[in-house]
């Protein structure tokens, strides 16, 4: 933490700064787990991932095979 004192037109007041850690701890692969399809429930890579219509991570292969499968059962429009 950081002490500033500081002076305006004679009257001088006193501000707490607090400051960032310059090197900031990110987390370890070890610890972190790639999120899990919603579809068939295996690890989706963050670079491939795509979002289904909850905002659950999907693959894109398991998304078109749901879009697939939801248009063939689903009825015509009368």
């Amino acid at each position: 933490m950081t002490l500033i004192i500081a002076s305006v037109r004679g009257s001088r007041s006193i501000r707490y700064i607090r400051e960032t850690p310059r090197n900031p701890v990110m987390p370890s692969d070890e610890k972190t787990q790639p999120p899990m399809c919603s579809q068939c429930q295996e690890p989706v890579e963050l670079g491939t991932a795509r979002t289904d219509e909850d905002g659950k991570a999907i693959h894109p292969e398991c998304y078109l095979h749901r879009l697939r499968m939801k248009r063939g059962t689903t009825p015509p429009r009368e």
